[in-house]
């Protein structure tokens, strides 16, 4: 699989000099980014608890952190997500720039998510009707949260009761704190990258 999206990701266009416009306006600089996708191309691939759980991860582990959205016309009908960086109706290569930016992402079963995921980004995908065996994003690096019995309350799968938001924070924390702080990044954010491992051997 991640070999996969090694594949494909060498034939998604990426525009970096208009996230850096982003960057600037937003005051994102070096600060650690956490990219959400709260929509899909089916609402009942929605779930509803994004906002809650970014509350309380915000509250645990995420205070450092820029929280960007993503929204285009199949999110019109959602609110906004609260004290986040709007990115609304970008172009195709500005997202997958902002995703490539990103050192986390969130979101459900959609377009996005597959885009996150061949671009190899860490996070957490959220899937209720459909099965992550067969549509689960590629390049290995993404987490799945599944829920694929209906709740018996309300016949939802992705009900707050099926995925409460306290469970998405947690997994979101444990995450975040795993993201090396003192890695050093380029003027448009971009993470340099990480030192190569010693092979223990001495030069002579």
């Amino acid at each position: 699989v991640p070999a996969a999206a090694a594949a494909v990701r060498t034939a998604v266009a990426v525009d970096r000099a208009a996230l850096a416009g982003i960057v600037a306006r937003h005051g994102i600089g070096a600060r650690p980014l956490l990219v959400v996708h709260p929509g899909s191309g089916s609402g009942r691939k929605n779930w509803p608890g994004f906002a809650a759980a970014i509350a309380r991860w915000r509250h645990d582990a995420g205070r450092d952190w820029v929280v960007a959205e993503i929204r285009g016309p199949a999110e019109a009908e959602l609110p906004p997500l609260p004290d986040t960086v709007p990115c609304e109706d970008l172009p195709l290569p500005l997202v997958a720039a902002l995703l490539e930016r990103a050192d986390l992402f969130l979101g459900n079963d959609s377009g996005i998510g597959h885009l996150a995921g061949i671009l190899c980004r860490r996070g957490l995908v959220l899937f209720g009707p459909s099965d992550p065996a067969q549509w689960r994003p590629l390049g290995g690096r993404l987490e799945i949260l599944h829920r694929p019995v209906a709740c018996p309350g309300c016949g939802d799968v992705l009900c707050l009761h099926r995925l409460c938001s306290d469970e998405v924070a947690a997994r979101l924390a444990v995450l975040s704190r795993a993201i090396a702080p003192t890695r050093p990044r380029d003027r448009a954010g971009t993470l340099a990258p990480a030192p190569a491992r010693s092979n223990g051997r001495r030069g002579h």
